[in-house]
């Protein structure tokens, strides 16, 4: 609308103009001149006037999918909106004696820092340092090795526990079932489960859970401060 405005102004003043006197200063040069001119003015007119029309296109298509963008981020579900007044709970930590704990896998992460792991291997389970530990930490990435039948009467005869982690049951690590995906742990069940063999005693398994079946970071650290807490009662 704009550019209009300004064309229709512009011939107003190309009229307003006098008339010249064309025998004496419209000569063929001067008639090339102005055609040239005017032939420059309306290519670049045309170039504008494409470039608006591209632009308004371009911010239309912008327009259009930041709201699709909003409209798509405005229905995404939140997950489960039905916790998300859930009171924050404060896990107790274990404040017992140090702990002495091997560790067949990568150690985990807990919160105490009296826990004192040592990495070991397989080969090392039947060895006589393995009498001063505190306890056996059966990392989840070694719990299909650990059910080999080699290693399953260790287990059931230690005097110290036995932890498998992420794992649903002992069951793969007693018997002649192997351990895979299907015994990995799964809510409703335990999320470590401990064998050991009290003096004079049979056998006696330990099952730990997590804290409202919710695999999470802080509810694993939890369930390691309940099972040290475990260990130490074991110890006494």
């Amino acid at each position: 609308m704009k550019e209009n405005e300004r064309l229709n102004k512009l011939i107003d003043e190309i009229q307003s103009l006098p008339e010249p006197d064309y025998e004496k200063e419209f000569n063929t040069n001067k008639q090339r001149n102005i055609n040239d001119n005017l032939m420059k003015f309306s290519r670049n007119y045309e170039l504008k006037k494409r470039r608006n029309a591209l632009m308004k296109r371009f911010s239309a298509g912008v327009v259009g999918i930041a709201a699709l963008i909003l409209f798509s981020i405005a229905f995404i579900p939140f997950g489960d909106e039905g916790n998300s007044n859930e009171t924050h709970m404060e896990f107790e930590l274990y404040n017992g004696k140090s702990l002495r704990i091997a560790v067949v896998g990568e150690p985990p992460e807990v919160r105490e820092e009296q826990i004192k792991f040592k990495e070991i291997s397989f080969d090392e389970l039947t060895s006589e340092e393995m009498n001063s530990y505190d306890a056996v930490f059966i990392m989840k990435e070694n719990l299909e090795k650990a059910s080999a039948s080699q290693y399953k009467n260790i287990y059931v005869n230690s005097r110290i526990p036995y932890f498998f982690i992420s794992s649903k049951s002992f069951i793969p690590f007693t018997t002649d079932i192997r351990y895979s995906d299907s015994w990995e742990w799964e809510p409703g069940l335990p999320y470590i489960n401990g064998l050991y063999k009290p003096e004079n005693n049979n056998k006696t398994s330990l099952g730990f859970g997590l804290y409202n079946d919710k695999k999470t970071e802080e509810h694993i650290k939890a369930t390691y401060s309940l099972v040290f807490k475990k260990i130490e009662e074991l110890n006494l």
